[in-house]
Order: C-alpha cells, then structure tokens, then sequence
C-alpha cells in the first residue's frame, strides 16, 4: 500500500486535472494514484520489503517523502508527453514551460534518490548459527 496520497502529490507538484488533459476531477485523481503506484512499487524495491513495511515513524516519514518526489516525477514526465503532443502549438497557459519539465523531473528523481540512498540494503546471507546447527 503507497504511503503517499494524492492530496500530497497534488500539492507537492501544484498539479491539476487541466495539466493532464482530464475532464473531470474523478479522471485526474485516477492518473494521480496510479502514478503513486507506480512510484510506490520503485520504493519498494528500491530499500527492499523490510524497510518500506518497518513501523519506525521516521522511516515511513522518509518512504513517504521520496514516494511522493516520484510520484511528482512521474506525473511530469505525463505532462512531458502531452506537451510533446501539441506540438509547436501554443500550449495553454496551465500548462509547465515544456523547457523546465525534464529539470524538474530530474531534480524529484534526485531528491528522491537521496532519501532512498540512506537505506542499507544489503543484508547479511550467511547462515545463522543457531539455525545451521538445527
């Protein structure tokens, strides 16, 4: 289950439903979780089951916060593509200056990397001495 919530994606990245040509705000919302999904899975994977699942408020805090900064990536690399549609089109005014979008999803990707890089991951697979002589 994510730790962020779109509330906390939708305020962090100032995103909404016009950026993402949707016409309502059930359909924006959808893309918004999905997006967290996505980003939730990378977490996940990224400090490994036993960190994302700890109970530690810290560490949720932490998983939450990078969550949410990927989150944010990968909603701005949506808002890339539809501005790559328009185009050499005016884009309408909601929309991020197609210049910054790879700069911004660069720099969520980059803070979300720093987070995550503060997780040990490597676990110790040598056999437990009172396991091994069971």
């Amino acid at each position: 289950m994510p730790k962020t919530t779109v509330d906390l994606v939708r305020a962090e990245g100032n995103f909404y439903k016009e950026q993402f040509d949707k016409a309502t705000q059930q359909d924006f919302e959808a893309l918004l979780d999905q997006r967290i999904d996505e980003a939730a899975v990378e977490v996940e994977r990224e400090v490994g089951s036993e960190h994302y699942n700890s109970s530690d408020p810290v560490t949720d805090s932490l998983l939450c916060t990078a969550e949410t900064y990927l989150a944010c990536a990968k909603c701005l690399q949506t808002i890339e593509s539809i501005i790559a549609t328009w185009d050499r089109e005016q884009l309408p005014s909601e929309f991020v200056s197609a210049e910054h979008v790879a700069q911004m999803i660069e720099r969520y990707r980059r803070l979300a990397k720093e987070i995550l890089d503060q997780f040990d991951t490597t676990f110790d697979e040598a056999p437990k001495p009172y396991l091994a002589a069971e």
